[in-house]
């Protein structure tokens, strides 16, 4: 995983500290500037400390010398002007000229000391810096305060962000081996955050997918395998017809051919179908509102059954699905019960549910559990027994893709009864 994003998140939180800090101290600075006034004892103080000089007007020079002397022992730069502005002594650094050096109360000196300016009561103007050499870096040392704070935040981001960050690396690692064909490739899930639900959200899909490959493999598989049956007889069909002599054997192994094209056909297209349907392949469905009972009569002829009498129920199916569904429990009853065969067609709550019903031997405990997987087929089927096993598989996915379900149930008195459930309206 490339740095970008590391750098991306920890230097969000750095400029977001460095904003934070810059604002702070901006706020302190107008707030100390405009609503931190000079106290009334330091302007007692320096106002007791002018009377006590001579009058500057009238002896100048005794008034410089007695604040010089006042000045070093308070040990301050101190600037004295009148009413009007006109400097009337100096003692240490120039500070800067009022009135407009002193529209903020603190100010500098001319050599960076800290100090304040205010005007009397009299009107006299008093500037006073700090001649101590340590207040004259006050600023250094403020910077170093918020310096320091700002290093150990940035210090304590960095674990946050490289953490961050480490899972997503780990992550794309994991989708990394996942595409490399590790199919058995999980995310370590650390925590209940937003990468968490990534993680979880690429676990979910990876068991999805590796299942669907899983599935295709044995789809594949028996496809080939049962593919071979069909071609060989197709193959012996051919030859009967290049071998017979008579007209009537011709027929006959013509006929067998086309059984075994077709029986080839409908192969093909319940394992195309079957792929679809569980190869997360967008099989639309062309939903149309219609009669269960008269769509499922065209059926029941096709294979000598009975329509047991009972309500017209409407549905909304696709009715090539619905057919194929219906059409194969109808064949798995012919090819592996008895007659009477019978389909029942009964509304329940919002659903409604298709029962195909025989008199046959039923289907052993063992193996009702495995009857809708593909390709499965009961012990004993021979290899050239007509059906592949995909029959009652496609009739569960129809159902699934439909919003049902299939089931299969022992009948009391002997025989099988498959129930197709499907809701009566779809969205």
């Amino acid at each position: 995983m490339k740095r970008s994003l590391f750098l991306q998140i920890y230097l969000s939180f750095l400029f977001v500290i460095l904003l934070t800090l810059t604002a702070a101290f901006g706020s302190a600075s107008v707030a100390a500037n405009r609503l931190i006034g000079v106290p009334s004892s330091v302007r007692v103080g320096a106002l007791l400390l002018l009377q006590s000089l001579p009058d500057p007007s009238a002896a100048p020079q005794e008034f410089r010398d007695g604040l010089v002397r006042q000045a070093r022992r308070m040990g301050a730069h101190v600037s004295v002007w009148s009413a009007e502005g006109r400097l009337l002594a100096r003692v240490g650094d120039a500070l800067p000229d009022p009135p407009s050096g002193c529209a903020n109360t603190w100010i500098r000196s001319a050599q960076g000391a800290p100090g304040i300016c205010f005007q009397l009561t009299d009107g006299r103007w008093v500037g006073a810096a700090a001649e101590d050499e340590r207040a004259r870096f006050w600023t250094v040392r403020i910077t170093a305060v918020f310096f320091t704070i700002f290093a150990t935040i940035a210090l304590g981001c960095w674990p946050l962000a490289r953490r961050i960050t480490r899972r997503l690396e780990t992550l794309q690692a994991s989708v990394e081996r996942f595409g490399d064909g590790a199919l058995q490739t999980r995310a370590t899930v650390q925590g209940d955050d937003e990468v968490a639900a990534v993680g979880r959200a690429f676990n979910r899909s990876a068991d999805r997918i590796s299942a669907l490959i899983e599935q295709q493999r044995r789809v594949l598989a028996h496809a080939s395998h049962e593919l071979r049956s069909p071609l060989a007889r197709l193959r012996m069909a051919v030859a009967l017809v290049e071998d017979a002599e008579e007209r009537q054997d011709r027929l006959a192994a013509v006929r067998l051919a086309e059984r075994e094209i077709a029986d080839l056909d409908d192969l093909i297209e319940d394992v195309l179908l079957a792929s679809r349907l569980r190869g997360g392949v967008a099989v639309p469905r062309r939903l149309v509102r219609l009669g269960v009972r008269a769509q499922c009569a065209p059926l029941v002829a096709r294979v000598s059954a009975s329509l047991l009498p009972g309500p017209e129920v409407d549905v909304d199916a696709d009715p090539r699905l619905l057919d194929r569904a219906v059409g194969n429990l109808l064949s798995n009853a012919r090819r592996h019960g008895r007659p009477p065969i019978e389909l029942s067609v009964q509304p329940i709550d919002n659903d409604v549910e298709i029962s195909i019903l025989d008199r046959g031997e039923g289907v052993p405990a063992a193996e009702q559990d495995r009857i809708f997987e593909p390709f499965h087929r009961a012990p004993g089927h021979a290899e050239g027994d007509p059906g592949v096993g995909l029959g009652l598989s496609l009739v569960a996915e129809i159902a699934h893709h439909h919003g049902g379900s299939v089931r299969y149930e022992d009948r009391p008195d002997g025989g099988s009864r498959f129930v197709l459930r499907l809701p009566t309206h779809q969205a």
